[in-house]
Parts: structure tokens; C-alpha cells; sequence
């Protein structure tokens, strides 16, 4: 089981919008699971989504798991994803009306 590990985030600051923040695009190469490693450090007055995307030509991206809309609260989230197909993946962050989030995150692949 080869697998990698990008960090993506180092102390972000995402505001209320509604066009999330994306992180770089990771190569999948060859993997075919994903495991983000998201530690909130701050959020205020609403929600933070957090999404996996995977993308094949780097334009065109679609979601592959997401948060969800539900409140991840500070601390270490770990959503995950098997079966993948694309060769790309990234991650989207999105906080509701009023919120602020500042967040690190990392992204581990793997060829299960």
C-alpha cells in the first residue's frame, strides 16, 4: 500500500462567502483513497464545509464527499473517501454567513 501526504493548509483564514477557498490540486497518481487531515483552530458564528473534489483535467471538478454543511467545531476532522477514479483531488472550504474559520489542512492518498 504506497501512500502520500500534501499539506494544503497552514493557518487559513476563511470568511462568510459564497465561493469557497480551494486548496493546490494533489495528483491521485495511481491511488485511488484519500484521507484530508483538517485541525480548525478557530471558528466563529456559523458553520464550515469542508469538501473533497476530484477533477481529470484540472478545470472541471466534482464533489466527492463533503462535510456536509454540518458545524465541524475547533479540533481535528478527518473525512474520507474510497474508489476514486479522478486523477486529481483538492479540497473546498466554505463557511456560512458571518462565520470565520482559520484551519490547517493536509492530504494523505493511498492505493488500497
Amino acid at each position: 500500500m504506497a501512500t502520500s501526504y500534501t499539506e494544503l493548509a497552514d493557518s487559513v483564514v476563511v470568511s462568510s462567502s459564497t465561493v469557497p477557498v480551494y486548496s493546490q490540486p494533489v495528483s491521485m497518481s495511481g491511488a485511488n483513497a484519500v484521507v484530508a487531515n483538517i485541525v480548525i483552530s478557530v471558528l466563529s458564528a456559523g458553520t464550515l464545509t469542508v469538501a473533497v473534489q476530484g477533477s481529470n483535467d484540472l478545470e472541471n471538478w466534482a464533489p466527492i464527499t463533503t462535510s456536509g454543511g454540518a458545524t465541524l467545531g475547533i479540533g481535528f476532522h478527518t473525512p474520507s473517501a474510497g474508489s476514486i477514479a479522478w486523477q486529481y483531488v483538492r479540497l473546498s472550504y466554505l463557511c456560512s454567513t458571518s462565520a470565520t474559520a482559520v484551519l490547517s489542512a493536509g492530504l494523505s492518498t493511498a492505493d488500497l
